[in-house]
């Protein structure tokens, strides 16, 4: 018994990762003479991690060769097993020979060869068959079959391969890799992604991903075209214990003008410390349309470069940090985009005191260069003292007293009508704040209410010369909404101070129910004791009574979520702005819509004075393997489409499938409204190839 424990103790091959190895069988025999050992009649053997079955085994101690037949049969814990019918091997499974291979990996793998043959860490396989399907299926949805495949560490790599698709041969390959289940990180190809558009014509991207280390790898990716030049795209990741950087950038060489085009994309990001930390995003791009013309994931007008370093300690947080920007829009000035370097922000909040009072300080200095070699600097600073506290009868209190100063420096600063700016100018803004809010309680078996008026009142001096001033670089885009109903400085940057003094008020509404979920309703309004000149007038605000604002937003578990917010005229009381939100998944259907009108919007904010478009998205999941998706996105103002597409979904256990089109009706200088088609055909434990998206990716990428 003891010379068989040995003899399987040889073979880690086969799978025994212990020390100790019980073994069991009807009889066990050993020749002394011939140095054969013998098991026969139900041989197992088990290490606790593997377990090996098998009629009938001999091993020969002086030849150091073992064989076993009449069926055989390896599990391990980890889910894998392997048969079959019959196993020769030679100096501790360092040489071996299967008559026929049944291989069941991990994730539902499986391999099936005529036979196996070992040699060193070389496996070779005769005929084989690779799937993720289930093999009682018949005709298997995908299947790869070989003349022979090398199985070498995690990799697998065929020779004269074809993929069949329910049978039927659709690809042949003399050459194919690809990583085994198990294997986490392999270098090799990726599969291709194939597709057709207007500008580029038809396509095909072809990723080779190489690892260079357990955390370092790097993806080479040649596009090849029809209708422009082709282009590589890199992809650099590498992550250490203090950070991570990922690099991406693609090159090309325009088909017409000769001219090399490009975007390059860095985002880093490293703990110096247990308090301070480092990052570097750089955004640039050759020229205004490269990154709609190849499709590059990128909405925004303009690029921005920033990197710094910030700290967070204590109760203090301080960033220090620069800013750079690259305009994609059509007729831009560069000239006017300034460099930011440096601009820092620093916020503390103090510990409070006995009374539950507590000072907090705002500290801001940026510095704004130009390509006119004008500078633009600012220096801010807000001290503020606030008071918190609840009366008996649940009045809630909040006093908040401030003293901000800001002080510009201007050397030939480029202004909107082309002239140039230089000078000082001081601006110092005390400011007193008063909130009050009682909520009311309403409490039933099913379902609890909450009813909360608030108040608030805001008093400044009002300073309308220093406010127009200064050049308004950092505050465009002035607009109330119930979101910032209640802030003490409705713009978003320095340059610009809502001064003088003010009453804002509202009602608030929430009802939490065990069955209908969650709604909750606002309304308000904010009132002004004098006009604001500084205040573009279609944002209402600088009148007496600006318009109402509210909200409603219903959660009704998993299944609807909507939010509907509106801005009412004041005067005529019509739709300045509506917002709608909506989601319904009621799992084999997913309906979502957003819904948007804008009226009367800030001049300065470079958009329309109106806009109305809708967006629309449906998915159907017709069967339990099918589903079918459409989106449309509609401008109502001009009464043109934007842009719409849908898709053709298959989904089963193995195999992924989609069929889709998309049309945009945009355009933007060389940039031409696209209308792509793309297949996709995405396989279990292998890869995807193609450009699409399977169900549940779309649903969960598209949940509000």
């Amino acid at each position: 018994m003891r010379r068989i424990l040995l003899l399987f103790l040889l073979f880690p091959s086969l799978g025994f990762a212990g020390e100790k190895v019980k073994i069991e069988a009807d009889s066990i025999s050993f020749d002394h003479e011939a140095g054969i050992a013998t098991a026969d009649g139900g041989i197992i053997a088990t290490d606790g991690e593997t377990k090996l079955k098998a009629p009938h085994a001999t091993y020969n101690t002086k030849e150091k060769t073992f064989a076993s037949w009449g069926g055989i049969s390896v599990d391990k814990k980890n889910g894998e097993s392997f048969k079959t019918e019959s196993i020769y091997t030679k100096n501790g499974f360092e040489n071996a020979k299967l008559d026929s291979l049944k291989l069941d990996l991990s994730e539902g793998a499986t391999v099936e060869a005529e036979g196996v043959e070992k040699k060193g860490e070389k496996v070779v396989l005769k005929s084989p068959s690779y799937t993720a399907c289930d093999r009682a299926k018949c005709p298997l949805p995908w299947e790869i079959k070989a003349s022979s495949v090398v199985r070498k560490e995690n990799s697998m790599t065929y020779k004269h391969a074809r993929l069949n698709l329910y049978g039927v041969p659709v690809f042949y390959t003399p050459y194919l890799s690809h990583p085994t289940p198990e294997a986490r990180r392999e270098s090799g190809i990726l599969f291709p992604k194939i597709g057709s558009s207007a500008d580029l014509g038809a396509f095909i991207k072809v990723p080779y991903y190489i690892t260079l280390d357990n955390t370092h790898d790097l993806t080479l990716s040649p596009l090849f075209t029809t209708e422009e030049g082709n282009a590589l795209e890199i992809e650099h990741r590498k992550n250490f214990t203090f950070g991570q950087t990922r690099n991406i950038g693609m090159f090309t060489q325009d088909s017409e003008t000769d001219e090399k085009r490009w975007y390059v994309y860095s985002d880093n990001s490293f703990n110096l410390t247990k308090v301070w930390r480092g990052s570097l995003n750089l955004k640039r791009v050759s020229d205004d349309t490269f990154l709609r013309k190849y499709d590059i994931n990128e909405n925004s007008p303009y690029l921005e470069t920033r990197g710094g370093i910030e700290g967070l300690w204590n109760r203090s947080y301080l960033t220090l940090d620069f800013h750079s920007f690259q305009d994609l829009r059509p007729n831009a000035s560069e000239s006017s985009l300034p460099h930011v370097l440096p601009l820092l922000n620093y916020q503390r909040s103090f510990s409070p005191m006995s009374d539950g009072s507590f000072f907090s300080l705002n500290l801001n200095s940026a510095n704004l260069s130009y390509k006119n070699d004008g500078t633009h600097r600012r220096n801010s600073g807000k001290l503020s003292w606030t008071k918190p506290w609840i009366q008996s009868i649940g009045w809630k209190w909040t006093l908040d007293l401030s003293m901000r100063g800001d002080a510009y420096n201007f050397d030939d600063v480029p202004l909107e009508d082309g002239s140039f700016l230089t000078g000082n100018a001081e601006k110092f803004t005390p400011q007193a704040m008063l909130k009050w809010e009682w909520a009311f309680i309403k409490t039933s078996s099913k379902s609890s209410q909450i009813l909360t008026p608030m108040m608030q009142f805001i008093t400044s001096p009002k300073d309308t010369e220093n406010n127009s001033e200064i050049p308004n670089l950092d505050s465009l885009g002035l607009r109330l909404d119930d979101a910032n109903l209640f802030s003490d400085n409705r713009f978003h940057g320095y340059d610009r101070i809502e001064t003088g003094s003010r009453i804002n008020y509202g009602l608030s509404h929430d009802i939490i129910g065990q069955n209908i979920g969650k709604i909750h309703t606002f309304f308000g309004q904010s009132f002004r004791f004098n006009e604001d000149e500084t205040i573009d007038e279609t944002t209402s605000l600088n009148k007496e009574f600006s318009d109402y604002v509210g909200r409603i937003i219903f959660d009704f578990n998993k299944y609807f979520k909507s939010a509907y917010r509106v801005q009412i005229s004041e005067d005529t009381l019509a739709f300045n702005r509506q917002e709608l939100d909506l989601f319904l998944d009621l799992d084999r259907i997913y309906f979502q819509t957003n819904y948007i009108f804008n009226d009367e919007l800030d001049s300065a904010s470079l958009e329309t004075n109106t806009r109305e478009e809708v967006y629309g998205k449906t998915f159907v999941k017709i069967t339990k393997n099918w589903g079918t998706y459409f989106y449309d996105r509609y401008n109502m103002t001009s009464e043109e489409q934007v842009e719409f597409g849908g898709g053709l979904i298959y989904e089963n256990e193995c195999f992924k499938f989609d069929l889709g089109g998309r049309r945009e009706y945009t355009s933007d200088r060389d940039y031409e409204g696209e209308e792509s088609f793309f297949l996709t055909f995405t396989f279990k434990t292998i890869g995807e190839a193609g450009m699409g998206k399977n169900w549940n990716e779309i649903k969960r990428e598209n949940q509000w």
